[in-house]
């Protein structure tokens, strides 16, 4: 399974540095993107849960996260 993060900062104002967003799956963290980055790691076939967290200090807690559950399919 793949996790793109599409998240593009503004070019017109000033940064900070770039967005992290971490990715679970089934209540484990899988791993981590950053502005225009992906990751990939291993699903078994399934249902699965898939979570996502924004982490920036200026954005309030639960603000910028989220969850979905989806039907894995062998090959």
């Amino acid at each position: 399974m793949y996790a793109i993060e599409e998240y593009q900062s503004n070019p017109d104002s000033q940064t900070l540095g770039h967005v992290t967003t971490r990715v679970g799956l089934d209540g484990k963290w899988v791993g981590a993107t950053h502005e225009g980055s992906y990751i990939s790691f291993p699903v078994e076939a399934g249902t699965r849960r898939m979570c996502s967290d924004v982490q920036s200090m200026f954005v309030p807690a639960g603000k910028s996260s989220g969850a979905a559950e989806l039907d894995a399919y062998p090959g």
